[in-house]
């Protein structure tokens, strides 16, 4: 996907470099929760980059976001303040960081070290009232799914794997490979023929993921 940065606040001797990733369609709320933590993986590669190595910003944050009524506009956003004087070597060190995750994918290391402060940022939820007013009981009449997406949303972050994050995970794995065409060689069906994706003991995903019904 292509990156659009923004340059905020040029007079104020600081300014804020924000990039937009569109997302496509996402149709359940198992592919929700692996985006939400796809995007602490990146704020924690970009924050480690951009503020431990560059010293160039304090912070650096990324979000997915999915809106409600809005199907196709899901997006993930990152964003960081900096000196005006470095917007342009930060653009290009965000950019390449970007590009290297998206050919080379992600570490073990950076899945876990994501993944537990997100696990525990999710325990906190379940003990607000914004998490179960807001969330799960705001549309629950017309959303009836939103209860059993509570009831299986502690299980089912947990079992979240690196290969999923990674990419590693083929239609065939959930139970799509009706999607595969049988007839004609097709980008599914070739990438799920690589030795590294048929091997019996290779890591994959939790059962529930394979539903696509639920949304959060």
């Amino acid at each position: 996907h292509s990156r659009n940065p923004m340059y905020l606040g040029m007079a104020l001797g600081q300014v804020g470099v924000a990039y937009y990733w569109p997302v496509p369609e996402i149709d359940n709320v198992y592919h929700e929760r692996r985006l939400s933590l796809l995007s602490r993986v990146i704020e924690d590669r970009l924050r480690k980059r951009v503020r431990e190595e560059f010293g160039a910003a304090y912070s650096v944050t990324t979000r997915y976001y999915s809106l409600d009524g809005f199907p196709h506009q899901n997006y993930f956003v990152t964003y960081t303040d900096i000196e005006p004087s470095r917007a342009t070597e930060i653009d290009s060190l965000i950019t390449n960081e970007i590009r290297a995750m998206r050919r080379e994918g992600i570490t073990k290391d950076e899945f876990e070290r994501s993944k537990q402060p997100f696990l525990a940022h999710r325990k906190v939820d379940l003990r607000t009232n914004r998490y179960w007013g807001y969330t799960v009981l705001r549309d629950a009449q017309q959303h009836d799914d939103r209860l059993d997406s509570a009831r299986s949303r502690a299980a089912d972050t947990a079992a979240i794997t690196h290969a999923e994050i990674h990419g590693r995970v083929t239609a065939f794995d959930i139970g799509m490979q009706g999607m595969i065409s049988a007839k004609k060689d097709c980008i599914g069906k070739v990438s799920s023929q690589r030795p590294g994706l048929l091997g019996s003991g290779r890591e994959l995903g939790h059962p529930l993921r394979c539903s696509y019904r639920e949304r959060l």
